[in-house]
């Protein structure tokens, strides 16, 4: 491969303009024949006299420019994402509110499937009346609680006293012991008055979990579904009994739409060196949306010899919220044949030929005009 720098200098009148808008030349990547000339196959557009001037770089390097050819790829669209919807229960299915091509709405987000749930409302009921009875039960305990500390108390004020009196020799030894013994039994009892207490506080705390647990259980009998989702599948229909991980529905998200390419690695090395672009529905109106990079499968498709490339796309862009929209990317890449881009101030007309010298005199290379 040869690379080298070319002189600039016009052969008079202004330069010339070609395709691109960079004012180059298209040619074939050269091939080196003897130590003289190299041929380029040069593709070239020359617009009526009078076209404003382009400024021409001192220096090319033609191997660095190769030229570029549209490459179109056509795909489809699919959600960016999908959910299957199952069951948690086991039962009978009583109603399914939405159908295929239904969206969910945020109102009924919470209930899409209904399950019989006669046997856990009765639970979830029953759990509330023990929370009750615990809660009354706790309540006794600490009145109880109370009334023994209250007694102790007492008890023991008494023992006080008359303990006093019999240091006194005004009461026998034998009472004092007696009040003293009383005094220590109501004590006993305040204590176990309050572990009854924490007992039956314990039982609300149970109780209140058993609540928490029947009221779960209840709730999963409505079975949810994202708001704003769309119903691909409707899999069951009422009457339909079910066993716990039974799919229900199968919903997708269109808000963003995905759309995936199979690029080899020149053409991703070429999509990602520039703007991205816009992607195209050909059986909308040619209609237009902005698309984003998404991911880049790490793996690499040995038989196909190519990356698959995925593009999100808003929903809102896309002429309809469904998947298998056919779309049109269409980018630049370079020529496989190798066709270079020189600059219009290199070209020198001879004859019928135009040719191209380098700075190195010994080397010119012979142009076929019109290839």
């Amino acid at each position: 491969m040869i690379t080298t720098s070319l002189p600039p200098g016009g052969v008079g009148g202004p330069p010339a303009r070609f395709v691109s808008d960079t004012a180059h030349a298209r040619a074939s990547r050269p091939r080196p024949q003897g130590n003289a000339f190299v041929l380029l196959a040069l593709f070239l557009l020359l617009t009526a006299a009078g076209t404003p001037a382009v400024e021409q770089p001192t220096t090319w390097k033609p191997h660095e420019h190769p030229a570029p050819i549209e490459r179109s790829i056509t795909s489809f669209t699919r959600p960016r994402r999908a959910v299957v919807v199952a069951a948690e229960v086991a039962g009978r299915v009583t109603s399914v509110v939405f159908d295929v091509g239904q969206r969910v709405t945020p109102e009924q987000a919470t209930s899409v499937v209904t399950i019989d749930d006669k046997q856990a409302l009765i639970a979830r009921d029953q759990a509330t009346a023990a929370l009750a009875a615990a809660e009354q039960a706790a309540s006794a305990a600490v009145l109880a609680q109370q009334a023994a500390e209250a007694e102790a108390a007492l008890r023991a004020r008494t023992a006080t006293r008359t303990k006093n009196l019999a240091d006194q020799g005004k009461l026998s030894t034998e009472e004092a012991d007696t009040t003293s013994t009383t005094a220590d039994l109501a004590r006993i009892a305040g204590e176990r008055a309050k572990v009854a207490t924490t007992q039956a506080q314990t039982a609300v705390a149970q109780a209140k979990l058993d609540l928490v647990r029947a009221t779960d259980h209840l709730e999963r009998h409505h079975v949810p579904a994202p708001a704003g989702w769309l119903v691909a599948q409707r899999l069951v229909e009422p009457g339909t009994t079910v066993a716990a991980g039974t799919p229900l529905l199968r919903v997708v998200d269109t808000n963003t739409l995905v759309v995936e390419l199979h690029l080899t690695s020149e053409e991703l090395a070429a999509l990602r060196s520039q703007p991205m672009p816009m992607a195209r529905f050909p059986r909308h109106g040619d209609r237009r949306a902005a698309v984003s990079l998404a991911r880049i499968d790490p793996e690499f498709d040995s038989l196909t010899r190519k990356h698959r490339v995925e593009f999100d796309l808003a929903g809102e862009a896309a002429p309809e919220l469904l998947g298998g929209l056919e779309v049109v990317m269409t980018f630049p890449v370079p020529d496989p044949s190798g066709a270079l881009l020189i600059p219009a101030s290199y070209i020198r007309t001879s004859g019928e030929r135009q040719r191209v010298r380098t700075t190195a005199d010994a080397i010119r290379i012979a142009i076929e005009a019109g290839f």
